[in-house]
């Protein structure tokens, strides 16, 4: 099974360890779009073989949420004949199923193409 996973970085240092850990026993291949990083985030993901560091291009000038958007619309489409899944995501989320790979293998079966997630705000006083 093939999955790509797309998403933006901006100074994500400290979550990218918890964000490969989360993702690694599914993901095949990471196009992350950097946004600037000056932290360690471009460190942390240059040693990966598995990963492409893209610069993340403003479609829109004037909005971040838009040219984040636009971003999502269209990257998956460079995945379409080559993955078998594409994922989606911020470096903070993380797509949780008891066995997220074994649903995935079954809704390829069943022909399902979109898989909405429900997600859920978790902060912590830490």
């Amino acid at each position: 099974m093939k999955i790509h996973l797309y998403a933006l970085c901006w100074n994500d240092a400290d979550m990218l360890p918890f964000f490969f850990r989360h993702y690694d026993r599914l993901v095949t291949r990471y196009i992350i779009f950097d946004d600037g990083s000056t932290d360690e985030s471009l460190a942390i993901m240059q040693g990966r073989q598995n990963l492409e560091v893209r610069e993340f291009v403003r479609e829109d000038a004037d909005s971040f949420a838009l040219s984040e958007q636009a971003v999502s619309n269209h990257c998956w489409k460079a995945s379409r004949g080559v993955a078998d899944w594409v994922i989606i995501t911020d470096i903070d989320e993380h797509l949780y199923h008891r066995d997220l790979l074994n649903l995935l293998i079954e809704y390829k079966a069943r022909g399902t193409t979109v898989v909405p997630a429900l997600g859920y705000q978790m902060i912590s006083p830490l």
